[in-house]
């Protein structure tokens, strides 16, 4: 090393020997330093990018998630109005009882039956309506004591 008269102003003059200039060693620590901060902004700028994909896959995945609720439930309406449709087409089984068509001939038929307390209801209702009534003019009411539904 040289001798010169110039002052490091980090180091010193040891005798007549002067310390080298610590610049270079001072920007190759720098560099190092800028090398391990790009590295660490890199690791982070990837954490980040990997959370933004996550959390649009997430997205995404709610979104079809909704849609496919969406097209289950237009399709659970869809058979429940088919289901409507042909429950209107069907004729109303009204007569549980084989053979009778008209009142009088349902109480003939309960009459026949053992006694029980359903029997007894429904030979109660029926008297309210004319023998010649037929069973499909019955109302709703009395049509379900007699189905039981």
């Amino acid at each position: 090393m040289e001798s010169n008269n110039r002052k490091d102003p980090f180091g010193g003059q040891f005798g007549h020997i002067q310390v080298p200039d610590r610049g270079i060693a001072d920007a190759g620590a720098y560099s190092i330093l800028n090398g391990i901060m790009m590295f660490g902004l890199g690791m982070l700028a990837q954490e980040n990018e990997r959370n933004y994909q996550e959390k649009i896959q997430a997205q995404r995945i709610a979104e079809l998630e909704k849609q496919h609720a969406y097209e289950l439930r237009a399709k659970e309406l869809e058979l429940m109005g088919r289901a409507q449709v042909e429950a209107k087409q069907q004729p109303p089984q009204v007569n549980p009882y084989r053979g009778a068509n008209t009142v009088a001939e349902l109480e003939k038929i309960l009459l026949g039956h053992s006694p029980s307390p359903q029997r007894e209801a429904v030979l109660r209702e029926l008297a309210k309506y004319p023998e010649t009534m037929p069973l499909a003019q019955l109302p709703t009411a009395t049509t379900r004591l007699l189905t039981g539904k």
